[in-house]
């Protein structure tokens, strides 16, 4: 009958559907795991970021082999190439797992790129026992297996490699995975340290200059821009795991501590500097009023930081120095509008690097991902703010000469004025002179004829 469905044809269709369906989902569940395999492994032979990779725990205890065994206990790997949860006190356990049997016998750098964690457990296969290595900013620095900022431990490589690796801190949760080549790892080291080494000795040029010009013409706002350069580069230097690694490797308190006390100090600097160099006492009475007030709690914020706790002083210490360049910069702005030509590169300093901050935040509250830029955007935002301050400063000596100038010429000008007019002046008085002294002389001669004539009556 036409139109009618034959049923035979139906069923063999719908078999046929199923074997394909049935054959790509095999395939697909076959193939995953291999992707994913040979993924991770050339993400390792390429030295890049391993976040997606690592499936990870989230607890406030220590793991264990007891705590940590089910695997609904894992949240799957993160879908950012470098896992960050922002400010968070939570033990977080990562599960590294790989087998790349080219890599096999291989001597690998296992780093996380991130100095500023408390502590950093890891277990090699097994939760079983004790952590095999236990490192952090919170241990003596000659405790790391290898003398870098970062955490470098040394890895074997075996035919299957299951690693765990926990980290807790009270700052900001970070997890910037990779493994490396020793020698390749050795070259980026050695490229970022000698980046950051030109940056910060370019800054301390800088300071340095600034103290000279200081003595010479004895400008305070030279001195605190001075400090605030110094104070603020050791900051940055903190930040990598400099200072620690070379300045004060066998005193982890005075690691931590150092970096809330740092950023204080040195905005306070900041706030001294703003006043001065914008006469705020003068041009801008309640402005002054506020710096000099947030510069006096930066201080006592700089001083609390020896007896509470990093995390709480920290985040207190972010938002006061963020309100303080705001304030800086609105400062600049009012000055702009005051026609101070100084004002100007004093208020875009500051803008540059309140936007290096405020990335650099946002990275550490876990809202931005952790890059290069994110990483760095504070030491961009620095570099460009010393530039600028160093054009408004010149501009600044700049205009102190063209007034000095223009007062030496209206000195001049009032001094040669006057000249002329003693010199027209003793002209006017010569005259006189000249004609006093002819008329005293007719009065002589005069008087000689009154007294001749006198005398002749006489007779």
């Amino acid at each position: 009958m036409a139109g009618k469905a034959d049923p035979n044809f139906t069923r063999r269709a719908v078999l046929q559907a199923l074997r394909i369906g049935s054959f790509f989902a095999l395939l697909l569940i076959f193939a995953t795991p291999v992707q994913a395999e040979d993924r991770i492994c050339a993400a390792i032979r390429e030295a890049s970021w391993l976040g997606p990779y690592v499936p990870f725990s989230r607890s406030p205890h220590v793991a264990s082999h007891d705590n940590i065994q089910l695997p609904e206990q894992w949240t799957a790997p993160s879908s950012v190439e470098v896992p960050n949860f922002g400010f968070a006190e939570d033990n977080f356990l990562f599960k590294l797992e790989f087998s790349c049997p080219d890599l096999v016998g291989k001597d690998l750098y296992l780093v996380v790129d991130y100095p500023n964690l408390d502590h950093l457990r890891i277990w090699d296969t097994t939760l079983k026992g004790p952590p095999q290595l236990i490192v952090g900013d919170q241990y003596p620095f000659d405790q790391r297996p290898l003398q870098y900022a970062d955490f470098v431990i040394p890895i074997h490589v075996k035919e299957h490699n299951t690693l765990y690796l926990q980290l807790q801190t009270s700052g900001s949760v970070i997890f910037p995975l990779r493994l490396w080549n020793p020698i390749e790892y050795g070259t980026y080291y050695a490229s970022k340290v000698l980046l950051l080494g030109i940056s910060v000795g370019i800054a301390l040029i800088m300071a340095i200059y600034n103290v000279s010009i200081f003595f010479s013409v004895r400008d305070r706002s030279y001195l605190f821009l001075s400090f605030w350069i110094f104070l603020f580069s050791l900051y940055q230097m903190a930040m990598f795991g400099l200072t620690f690694q070379f300045l004060w490797p066998s005193s982890p308190y005075w690691a931590n501590h150092s970096i809330p006390l740092l950023i204080c100090i040195s905005t306070c600097s900041a706030c001294l500097f703003g006043t001065s160099f914008l006469n705020t006492k003068q041009s801008n009475r309640l402005a002054h009023v506020i710096l000099l007030g947030l510069a006096a709690v930066l201080f006592v914020i700089a001083m609390l930081s020896f007896v509470f706790s990093y995390s709480s002083v920290i985040r207190v210490a972010a938002a006061l120095v963020f309100v303080t360049i705001f304030g800086l910069a609105a400062t600049g702005i009012i000055g702009i509008f005051q026609r101070s030509r100084s004002a100007f590169y004093f208020t875009f300093a500051w803008i540059f690097l309140l936007l290096g901050i405020l990335i650099f935040t946002a990275k550490s509250a876990g809202i931005a991902p952790s890059n290069n830029f994110t990483n760095y955007s504070m030491n961009f935002g620095s570099a460009l703010e010393i530039i600028l301050l160093s054009f408004a400063l010149g501009d600044k000596i700049n205009t102190m000469q063209r007034r000095e100038k223009a007062a030496t010429e209206n000195l001049l000008h009032t001094s040669l004025s006057n000249e002329q007019l003693i010199r027209e002046k003793n002209d006017a008085l010569a005259v006189l002179n000249n004609e006093l002294e002819k008329k005293l002389v007719t009065i002589e001669e005069n008087r000689k004829t009154i007294a001749e004539k006198a005398e002749q009556i006489e007779i």
